[in-house]
């Protein structure tokens, strides 16, 4: 929770994100927990 709330203080701020998920990886908690926040601030993200 440290991450999102840390993160939720910039959200404000963003003119656009990129979001960058590493296909090795997959898709982990926190790149959801940052998906559902940058929808909730509606701001406009670019998955690569």
């Amino acid at each position: 929770m440290d991450f999102a709330s840390q993160t939720e203080q910039v959200l404000s701020v963003l003119d656009y994100a990129i979001l960058v998920v590493a296909a090795t990886d997959g898709i982990q908690g926190y790149t959801q927990t940052l998906w559902h926040l940058l929808e909730r601030y509606q701001v406009p993200t670019f998955v690569l």
